[in-house]
C-alpha cells in the first residue's frame, strides 16, 4: 500500500531545509549546505560504485573527494565505507608514463613510474628519509624525568587539541585547519618564537584531534608531576577556544620527536597493510598512546579532507639540511631525479596516466606497451602536458 509523500523546500540563510511529509503522521527534516550538498543513501552507492575495481572504468584518481566528505555530514557517517573508499584508491596501482624526446639521436624513449599514494608502499618510502631526519634532530634537555623531588622547567610540550561536540564531522575536518592556525598565531603573538611539529588522529568517532610539539624559544613552563604525567601549571594560558586542551610537559626535544616519528611511521605502514591499532604501547598518556592510535581511519578522512600528513616548521626543517649538508661542500643543484636519487639530466614529460600492475615499481616501455596502455579503460591523457 503506497504512501502520500509531499515536501517543502525553504531556504534560510546558506541552508536549504527540506521537510518530508509521508502519510499524515510522518515527518523528517533534512538540513543541506547549499554549496555543500549532503547526499542521499541512494546517491552514497552511487558515489561508491566507481570505487569498486570491478567497475568498466576504473579510474579512482579522478574520483571527486567531495562525495566521500559529503558522506561525513550525516548524523551517523559510514566510517567502514569511507574506509573501503580509501583502500581501494590507496592499494590500486596506478602509473605515471613520461617520454623523453632524444633530439640528437632522433628517437623518444617511454617509462612508467608507480605513484605515490598516501599509504602506498612508494608514498611510505618517500616519507621515510623524512621521519629519519626528524629522528637525528641534536637533542636538548630540560630535566630528569625520574626526578620528581621539585618542580622543574621545560620550553617543549606535548600539546593534544580536541573539537567541543556540535558540529558535524566533515564540518569539523573542513574547520580544525584554520583553527590551528588561529591558536598558534596567539600562542606566538604572546610567547614569541615556537617552532612546531604537527600531527593528525582520527578518534573511532572519525572526530579529529591535533597533536603538536611546541619548542620555545623564550618560554620556560614550571612542571609538576600528576597521575603518571608531567604536566605544566601554566595550562590555562595555553587553551584553545575550540575545545579542550590537554598539555604535557617533556623533559627533552627527541623523546618527544621519536614518539611523533614512531606515530608517523606507524600510521603508514598501517596504510600498506591494513592493519588495526596497536595496544602494545603504553596508554597512560596522550603522547605514550599516541603510536598505538595509528589507524586506516585517520589516513582515510585525511585523504578525503586533503590533510598533510605532518607539518614542520621552517627552522627546523633549515636546522635537519644543515646537519644533512654540512660534510657538502659542492653548491646545491635542483635538477630531476629518478626513484632511487639518481639525477636525471635530459628532460622527461608526464603524458598520462594508467591503472594496472607491472610488477615493479619503474619500467621503461616499448612504443607497443604504449599504445595497449593508450587504448585500455584506465588510461588518461596529461591535459597539462602540451
Amino acid at each position: 500500500m503506497g504512501h502520500n509523500i509531499t515536501y517543502s523546500l525553504y531556504i534560510h540563510d546558506t541552508t536549504f531545509i527540506l521537510v518530508l511529509r509521508i502519510g499524515a503522521t510522518t515527518e523528517k527534516t533534512h538540513f543541506v549546505d547549499r554549496f555543500k550538498p549532503t547526499y542521499g543513501r541512494s546517491e552514497q552507492v552511487s558515489a561508491l560504485e566507481e570505487f569498486q575495481p570491478e567497475s568498466r572504468i576504473y579510474k579512482p584518481r579522478l574520483i571527486k573527494k567531495e562525495r566521500v566528505q559529503a558522506l561525513c555530514s550525516y548524523p551517523e557517517p559510514p566510517l567502514e565505507q569511507i574506509v573501503e573508499a580509501f583502500t581501494n584508491w590507496s592499494t590500486y596501482k596506478e602509473y605515471l608514463i613520461f617520454k623523453r624526446d632524444k633530439k640528437r639521436e632522433g628517437d623518444r624513449e617511454f617509462k612508467a613510474v608507480l605513484s605515490a599514494k598516501r599509504g602506498n608502499a612508494v608514498y611510505a618510502w618517500r616519507l621515510k628519509g623524512k621521519f629519519e631526519s626528524l629522528a637525528d634532530i641534536p637533542e636538548i634537555k630540560f630535566f630528569n624525568y625520574r626526578d620528581r623531588s621539585k618542580v622543574h622547567k621545560t620550553s617543549a610540550l606535548f600539546v593534544t587539541l580536541t573539537l567541543a561536540p556540535g558540529l558535524r564531522l566533515d564540518q569539523q575536518w573542513e574547520g580544525i585547519g584554520e583553527a590551528y592556525n588561529r591558536w598558534i598565531s596567539y600562542l606566538r603573538r604572546r610567547y614569541g618564537r615556537i617552532d612546531c611539529i604537527r600531527v593528525w588522529e582520527a578518534h573511532k568517532s572519525g572526530v579529529p584531534h591535533v597533536h603538536v610539539i611546541l619548542i620555545f624559544e623564550s618560554k620556560e613552563f614550571s612542571t609538576f608531576f600528576y597521575n603518571g604525567t608531567w604536566r605544566v601549571q601554566e595550562k590555562h594560558d595555553l587553551e584553545w577556544a575550540e575545545g579542550f586542551t590537554d598539555v604535557e610537559a617533556l623533559s627533552s626535544v627527541k623523546g618527544g620527536i621519536n614518539y611523533v616519528v614512531k606515530y608517523l611511521a606507524k600510521l603508514h605502514k598501517v596504510g600498506i597493510h591494513g592493519g588495526l591499532e596497536d595496544t602494545s604501547y603504553s596508554a597512560e598518556t596522550n603522547l605514550g598512546s599516541l603510536v598505538a592510535s595509528a589507524s586506516t581511519l585517520t589516513l582515510s578522512l585525511m585523504w578525503a579532507f586533503r590533510r598533510r600528513a605532518f607539518s614542520v616548521s621552517r627552522r627546523l626543517i633549515d636546522l635537519i639540511a644543515s646537519m644533512s649538508n654540512s660534510n657538502e661542500t659542492c653548491a646545491i643543484q635542483t635538477v630531476q631525479v629518478d626513484l632511487e636519487g639518481v639525477p636525471i639530466w635530459d628532460k622527461w614529460v608526464l603524458i598520462g596516466f594508467w591503472g594496472g600492475d607491472l610488477g615493479v615499481w619503474c619500467k621503461e616501455l616499448s612504443i607497443r606497451e604504449i599504445q595497449s596502455m593508450r587504448c585500455s579503460g584506465s588510461w588518461s591523457d596529461n591535459l597539462r602536458c602540451s
